[in-house]
């Protein structure tokens, strides 16, 4: 679909004049990044228009994509797959946070929001096969995720003391950008383990 979308793009700058032939693969990457980019804004946007869930899933969505911008962790190589399973997701975290919200186990969200920052200062940025960072992009990359994940859990935390039902959404973001780093850290032990005996 966003294959699609990014070649229909491409296509009408071309003929509009914008772009030449000979930088169609360029643009057509930067449009396709740029797509991919919003995709989690617009999945969040039709699951919180269906669920009647909207501000909670903009809220959730926010340290999401902040997070994982910088603190890495699983990337499907299928964007169909990834695409699918970012909907499955997204909807089981908006499930999760009327769940949270109706119940009140902000407690029990609490420890798991501090678990999960604990996940993404002690191990991002997880690099990506598909894009190795430098040793220079790993430091600066972990200094931001570190400080983007320990805002987002000040926020959390003001927001649980204010009594605030936002922060079941806004924890459930940092939930999930922390769970996408666990399969890279099972499988780095794992791989260290082998090796040591």
């Amino acid at each position: 679909m966003i294959n699609n979308i990014t070649s229909s793009v491409v296509n009408w700058l071309i003929k509009q004049g914008v772009v030449s032939c000979k930088d169609r693969s360029l643009f057509a990457y930067a449009a396709y990044c740029l797509l991919f980019g919003f995709a989690p804004i617009f999945i969040i946007l039709v699951l919180g228009t269906i669920s009647g869930m909207v501000y909670e899933g903009l809220i959730l969505i926010t340290p999401f994509i902040a997070i994982r911008k910088f603190s890495g962790g699983y990337h499907l190589k299928s964007a169909k797959l990834c695409f699918v399973l970012s909907v499955i997701t997204l909807s089981l975290a908006l499930f999760f946070v009327k769940i949270i919200t109706e119940r009140k186990y902000y407690v029990a969200l609490t420890y798991a929001v501090l678990i999960s920052v604990l996940i993404l200062y002690n191990y991002s940025p997880i690099d990506s096969d598909a894009r190795k960072l430098s040793s220079n992009e790993k430091r600066i990359f972990q200094k931001i995720a570190r400080t983007i994940s320990i805002i987002s859990f000040g926020v959390y935390l003001f927001l649980f003391h204010s009594q605030n039902s936002s922060c079941s959404a806004l924890g459930m973001g940092i939930i999930i950008s922390a769970l996408l780093q666990i399969p890279y850290i099972i499988e780095n032990r794992l791989l260290l383990r082998s090796t040591t005996q």
